[in-house]
């Protein structure tokens, strides 16, 4: 059965793929010799906007996600302010960027991060939401104690040392996650943008 196709196929090939043909289509395309002139600008067609939203691999948690949002639509309403066509005073602005800013207390009322917008006192007894990704928590120095420490034995020596490197890999571990999210944040800032 191929058999029979590629003999059939080879016979209608041969007769129509000829060096003329192929030579006129290069032509007129201006691939051989090379013409730039052959497209013009009034064939091609403008390019348009169209709605598009970029997506990152990783999603960015609940809170990540609504403050990369504002901050994308902050960017943008910069961007637009920056345009001859537009008449706004900066009061017009101010507003603008303060109901976005109510509506980012709003959503993020929602998420595990209400406590931070939250009017209500917190308490020992308030139940926080814990969602799948966790703060960072802060950078802390190391302790005084540790550097001062003088070992008396060599076990002691190595206990500290590897203590030491430990919390140098540590420190740096973390250094490394907070790059990651202020990455991934700008990295969705950015494919919103495009």
């Amino acid at each position: 059965m191929k058999q029979n196709f590629l003999t059939i196929y080879r016979r209608a090939h041969i007769c129509a793929l000829t060096p003329g043909i192929i030579h006129t289509a290069f032509c007129k395309t201006g691939v051989w010799p090379f013409n730039r002139d052959v497209i013009t600008a009034e064939m091609m067609a403008p390019s348009k906007e169209t709605l598009c939203e970029g997506h990152l691999p990783i999603t960015p948690s609940s809170p990540v996600k609504i403050i990369t949002n504002l901050l994308g639509k902050l960017s943008a309403n910069k961007g637009a302010e920056g345009a001859p066509d537009t008449v706004s005073g900066p009061s017009t602005t101010t507003q603008h960027m303060q109901s976005n800013i109510e509506s980012l207390i709003q959503q993020l009322q929602d998420t595990s991060l209400w406590a931070l917008v939250s009017n209500k006192t917190i308490t020992y007894d308030t139940h926080l939401q814990h969602g799948t990704a966790h703060p960072i928590s802060p950078m802390k120095i190391s302790t005084p104690l540790i550097n001062n420490f003088q070992p008396k034995t060599s076990n002691k020596a190595l206990l500290l040392t590897l203590l030491c490197e430990s919390e140098a890999a540590n420190i740096t571990l973390k250094h490394h996650v907070i790059e990651l999210q202020a990455t991934n944040v700008l990295n969705e800032m950015y494919c919103n943008m495009l």
